[in-house]
């Protein structure tokens, strides 16, 4: 039977959130706040429901059509359908939300700092293969949505997985996912082939991608279980921010859009006002982007990360860019 729903808010995984007639709250994928929609129920819990969206009764002014056509389906992206200002505006009230609504702390939260251009920003990407396709789950199953023309990807990312693509059923049988990465400010690719553990295919496909894309540095085949391989060049890419340069390898956290990391270690030393004799704590580091960001204004950084390879990036990233005031720590931050 069909309810209908007044959508009040979004929750973070952007679903809009909303009452039954009985006071339950409700989650519906696809609704927007302002709108009443008429939903189907799927799920009913102790506490709240899940339904799907049937139709749209009455319209938000702040909904677009997706850029994607796949935005619904392919389990990558859950705001497409609303304007990029009110994006803005909803990442900030889920943090105001968490501090001040369930932690109970008072504290200004400034509007998000967003970008002039949110199109073509990942720096990296993990696609599922599946009987000769290559793309993204569906939301909640292993049903493959094959990879399109993905807006949120650089060109180069989409090329080159198209090729790996082609190549599929001849030079790369047997791969179950592959990740991709690029410097944004070097252009250089990284390519990570994750297969079954008796896979030998390895060199060839190597060879024909390096042949066709000069900017790949790097290609790393991960046997199912086993330790990974260098099949190419270096076992990095080389990414730079502001006057840093960092070198991040197959598995080691960098933040997903350069720009906006560079933005964001800018508004933390800013924030924190370091004078130049602070020892600066920077938790679950990764490779180390904001310790060494900081380094430049505090007298002593120090990082931590529960990631071997990454504090090994880490320490790598220091001597690139002769930092001597910062220290790196593989372990549990928490």
């Amino acid at each position: 039977m069909d309810n209908i729903v007044i959508i009040n808010s979004l929750n973070h995984e952007g679903a809009g959130v909303g009452r039954l007639k009985n006071g339950m709250v409700v989650f519906v994928p696809g609704a927007l706040p302002g709108e009443r929609v008429s939903v189907e129920l799927v799920n009913i819990k102790k506490n709240y429901a899940v339904a799907r969206l049937l139709r749209i009764e009455e319209a938000s002014p702040e909904r677009v059509l997706p850029p994607c056509p796949e935005a619904n389906s392919c389990g990558g992206c859950q705001r497409q359908h609303l304007n990029y200002h009110s994006q803005l505006y909803w990442k900030r009230q889920f943090v105001v939300d968490a501090l001040q609504r369930l932690g109970g702390i008072a504290v200004n939260v400034r509007p998000v700092l967003g970008m002039q251009n949110p199109w073509g920003y990942r720096n990296k990407v993990r696609l599922h293969c599946d009987k000769g396709r290559l793309g993204f789950y569906r939301p909640g199953s292993h049903e493959l949505t094959p990879l399109g023309r993905c807006p949120l990807l650089p060109p180069a990312m989409l090329d080159l997985a198209r090729m790996i693509e082609r190549l599929l059923p001849t030079v790369a049988p047997g791969l179950k996912h592959l990740t991709l990465r690029q410097g944004w400010a070097t252009g250089e690719l990284l390519v990570v082939l994750e297969t079954a553990a008796g896979w030998r295919s390895g060199k060839a496909l190597a060879q024909q991608l390096a042949d066709y894309f000069p900017d790949i540095v790097s290609i790393v085949h991960k046997p199912e279980k086993r330790k990974e391989i260098v099949l190419y060049g270096r076992d990095y890419l080389e990414e730079r921010l502001g006057t840093l340069r960092f070198h991040i390898s197959s598995n080691t956290f960098f933040q997903v859009n350069s720009v906006q990391a560079e933005l964001l270690y800018e508004q933390t030393a800013a924030c924190a006002g370091l004078r130049g004799e602070e020892e600066v704590l920077d938790a679950y580091c990764g490779s180390g982007a904001i310790a060494l960001w900081l380094s430049r204004q505090a007298g002593q950084v120090c990082g931590v990360e529960v990631m071997p390879q990454a504090i090994k990036d880490a320490w790598r990233n220091a001597a690139l860019n002769k930092i001597t005031n910062a220290n790196f720590l593989a372990g549990d931050a928490a």
